[in-house]
């Protein structure tokens, strides 16, 4: 309301939302060769809220926008080998700058160099019908090895149940695993 007398005024301030910001970082590569099981994290903090999220694969010409999952977070999921390249914007269209310029992050994506290959180096045959002296040596290279340089074997024979009395070793030319019955 209005009131009269030089003593009317009134003091009025706006506080402006903090400055976008995000990170994007790579939560896990692909784990098998050619496969699509990659994930990047990204959170987001200032602006608005109600965040939207933009990606693209590195030579493709239009972004993707999704809305953020959770208030301040979203994971991309299923995705393959590649450098990504991300952008986050906010309810208001506002956006994360850096001298002026929208700050774009890219997340290399990567995959192992080769797929799982089996090699089948050496079979020897039981002496006789009913031995347990045959064995099957195989050497396994590529793909993702566990720690150690090591992978999970499981050998199961034609009615699908699993054998036992296998050895594994690291080799110079990959990873071995023996058979033998």
């Amino acid at each position: 309301t209005y009131a009269k007398g030089p003593k009317h005024f009134a003091i009025t301030g706006f506080e402006s939302p903090l400055p976008v910001a995000f990170t994007a970082l790579k939560k896990n590569d692909v784990y098998c060769f050619n496969g699509k099981d990659g994930k990047i994290d990204i959170t987001a903090t200032g602006g608005a809220g109600n965040y939207k999220l933009g990606y693209k694969k590195q030579g493709q010409t239009d972004y993707t926008w999704v809305n953020f999952s959770e208030a301040d977070k979203h994971t991309l999921s299923n995705l393959d080998s590649g450098i990504y390249l991300i952008r986050v914007k906010d309810a208001n269209n506002c956006i994360e700058l850096n001298q002026g310029l929208e700050v774009i992050r890219n997340v290399i994506i990567s995959q192992p160099e080769l797929p799982l290959k089996i090699d089948f180096s050496e079979i020897t045959d039981p002496l006789q019908f009913g031995s347990t002296d045959g064995k099957v040596k195989i050497i396994l290279n590529g793909g993702t090895p566990k720690p150690g340089d090591t992978y999970d074997v499981q050998w199961k024979n034609l009615n699908n149940v699993v054998l036992n009395g296998h050895v594994n070793n690291v080799v110079p030319s990959g990873y071995q695993t023996i058979l033998q019955s």
